[in-house]
């Protein structure tokens, strides 16, 4: 493959390659990124997929490749996302998955990406969907490097939320990436929630994504999922909703670290930090909102999509969430409440290998030491502050008394002086005649 230098117009041979996406000019030292088109993994300007032709790259995510195409029967313009090939797996999985997807087609919803079509080329796999002219939230907040306004990011929040409720309703679909690259805003102002064309019902136990493919993000993603548990619910969704809505509060992920099995382990193990303490400008009636999407245990989160939405709305008029985990968790203990029972989904519960159990395990132990040594350290440190303290005070009480005695000291007393021997007198000449009176006086 032959690029010319941008700078000096250097030719370059460069070998196809997924992997080799940057290169030097050997004429001018100039490095510059190989276009996309040029890629051996990228599919060129003007290929046929199937009805529709590539007219470029728009992104690239963990199932496969978004482009803007052409449907040429319609001359429309769509988004068409590639799978991978090595998501797709076996035939069996790709005819299971056209007809999940052909049946997440039926959804028609203001707030959701429109899927077209769902087809196979060439034993690859397409979504064919609605381009949206329009930014997502997490390009919002990057390009802007400040958090959102809470009223506006409760109403995205509300939308999406709205968006789930009727999938839930209508097909029981579950989404397991909700975050801010998937929530767009079109040239309207209106939210779409996107890659819905690759959700999953929580009975099925068909899944694309289950040979060894992560599913959400870890960033945003739920302790069931990140353990890599199969029964999830909807609730799994409302947890990277309330993630989500962090993010856009306070413009900083709740858990973050350049290794994702880390992160995972962190929304499994440890306490969601409160949204205040990074923005105090969060009111303490989103803050508990977040917090109550984000219970590690399911069974604290809202039992419902409708219950979400009622207490969204609350929120942005000011007033308090309605739903409260604590006095839920109870009812569910007890018996009282029969919500979690009815919204329990038959099925395995065995571990998946996109996420090793064994890294996650070694992880939760790493912190839990750590954690220790952390406890270990402050205890150190109280005990060394507590010495300092009182060596202070021994100094300054040290200082205190020698300045008073000091003051209360006697006087010195007045030098002795002797005689000498041969008689003379140490004392001046008219001290003598005092002195020789007084001694021979009686």
């Amino acid at each position: 493959m032959a690029l010319y230098c941008p700078e000096c117009r250097y030719r370059i041979d460069v070998p196809q390659s997924e992997k080799v996406t940057m290169v030097t000019c050997p004429g001018c030292s100039y490095q510059f990124r190989i276009p996309d088109e040029y890629r051996k993994d990228v599919l060129r300007p003007g290929t046929r997929v199937g009805g529709y032709e590539i007219v470029r790259l728009i992104g690239t995510g963990g199932m496969g490749k978004v482009y803007e195409a052409i449907q040429l029967s319609l001359n429309r313009r769509v988004a068409l996302k590639v799978l991978s090939p090595k998501v797709t797996g076996s035939d069996i999985m790709r005819k299971r998955f056209l007809l999940e997807v052909r049946a997440t087609a039926s959804l028609e919803h203001v707030n959701i990406v429109t899927v077209y079509e769902a087809n196979q080329y060439k034993n690859v796999l397409f979504l064919a969907m609605e381009l949206i002219d329009g930014i997502s939230v997490d390009k919002i907040l990057s390009e802007t490097k400040r958090p959102l306004d809470e009223k506006e990011a409760l109403q995205y929040a509300k939308k999406v939320a709205q968006a789930m409720e009727y999938a839930w309703r209508r097909q029981k679909l579950l989404h397991r990436d909700i975050k801010p690259a998937n929530i767009l805003i079109d040239s309207r102002g209106e939210v779409k929630l996107c890659d819905l064309g690759i959700a999953k019902r929580p009975n099925d136990e068909f899944d694309i994504t289950q040979e060894g493919m992560a599913i959400g993000t870890p960033h945003y993603m739920s302790p069931e999922q990140g353990q890599g548990l199969i029964d999830i619910d909807f609730r799994a969704d409302i947890y990277s909703l309330g993630a989500s809505l962090f993010h856009m509060v306070t413009g900083r992920v709740p858990f973050d670290d350049q290794n994702a099995v880390t992160v995972i382990t962190k929304h499994i193990v440890e306490d969601r930090p409160d949204p205040r303490s990074i923005n105090p400008d969060v009111s303490e009636p989103c803050a508990k909102l977040i917090l109550t999407m984000m219970q590690r245990k399911r069974e604290k989160r809202h039992p419902s999509w409708e219950a979400l939405i009622r207490d969204i709305d609350l929120v942005l008029d000011g007033q308090f969430p309605e739903f409260d985990p604590e006095k839920e968790a109870a009812a569910s203990d007890t018996g009282q409440h029969r919500t979690a029972e009815r919204l329990k989904v038959p099925g395995s519960t065995h571990k998946r290998t996109l996420v090793d159990m064994e890294s996650i395990q070694q992880e939760q132990r790493r912190l839990s030491v750590r954690q220790k040594a952390q406890k270990g350290w402050r205890i150190v440190l109280i005990a060394c502050v507590i010495f300092a303290i009182f060596a202070v005070i021994n100094v300054t009480v040290w200082m205190f008394r020698k300045q008073i005695f000091r003051h209360l000291s006697p006087p010195p007393e007045l030098p002795v002086i002797l005689e000498p021997d041969d008689g003379t007198s140490p004392y001046p000449e008219h001290l003598k005649t005092d002195r020789e009176a007084k001694k021979k006086s009686p």
